[in-house]
């Protein structure tokens, strides 16, 4: 499964059928959108199916992964969850001796 969000940036018109189909008129903004996300998922065919969700979430810049995880009412789905979570994990341990640093000269207290 792979989601695809579009702003209103993104969108000219919105409109839907009798058989639930939507018919999305595209800004230029949102024709780069859908292109910058056709060419991400080509390169998730070398993953295998159940993996390819969370892969393609792994490769999104963080700023579409806040978008994505903030879309949606109430909280965001678990998979993209992981990733936020996954992410700030990787940020914390990556700061950690940073901070270390910063209390071994002083600027931070000791905890």
């Amino acid at each position: 499964m792979t989601t695809l969000h579009l702003t209103q940036q993104d969108m000219a018109a919105v409109s839907s059928g009798a058989d639930g189909a939507w018919l999305i008129d595209l800004t230029k903004a949102g024709e780069e959108t859908v292109v910058a996300a056709a060419a991400r998922l080509l390169e998730l065919n070398q993953v295998p199916p159940e993996q390819r969700r969370a892969a393609w979430l792994r490769q999104l810049p963080n700023e579409d992964l806040v978008q994505l995880a903030t879309a949606r009412l109430g909280a965001p789905d678990a998979e993209v969850m992981t990733e936020v979570v996954r992410r700030m994990q990787e940020l914390t341990q990556g700061i950690g001796p940073v901070l270390g640093s910063m209390r071994n000269v002083g600027i931070l207290p000791t905890p």
